[in-house]
């Protein structure tokens, strides 16, 4: 992935242009390791958004609801498959009674599942930053010609 462009005027034709590129990210992240782990009754989100960024129309209303959807369901799915286990290793000579931690394992639903929420929620923040920026500029518009 990319470094994210700063969101600000300036930057919001680099800002669309990266939401576009980061739309492709998500579209590959969707069929390579999402869609394949939901139920069926749970693809349909999925595979709207899918198709919705196949059609380049990232900015439509709706579609940032059903990110925000989807990243609620990934990560509770990523949750369920988490688990943390205490490890622990005996000294050499079993005189001071070694020492453990912890580590953190996913299953490989939960593994996918991160890899594809990352690229998600860069898809999100862009579009975030791009509608910002916009209703920022229509509030200004409305309230300069109301003074």
């Amino acid at each position: 992935m990319t470094d994210f462009p700063e969101i600000t005027y300036e930057n919001l034709e680099t800002l669309a242009a990266s939401a576009f590129a980061l739309s492709r990210l998500c579209a590959t992240a969707l069929r390579a390791d999402v869609i394949h782990h939901l139920k069926p009754d749970q693809r349909r989100g999925a595979e709207r958004l899918l198709q919705e960024i196949s059609a380049r129309r990232i900015f439509d209303e709706g579609l940032l609801d059903e990110i925000n959807l989807l990243i609620d369901r990934m990560s509770r799915l990523i949750v369920d498959g988490t688990t943390k286990v205490e490890i622990y290793q005996a000294d050499e000579c079993h005189n001071d009674g070694g020492g453990n931690w912890h580590e953190t394992r996913r299953n490989e639903q939960a593994e996918d599942l991160s890899r594809a929420l990352s690229v998600l929620l860069g898809l999100q923040e862009a579009l975030y930053g791009v509608q910002d920026l916009m209703q920022a500029e229509r509030a200004l518009a409305d309230l300069r010609r109301h003074i």
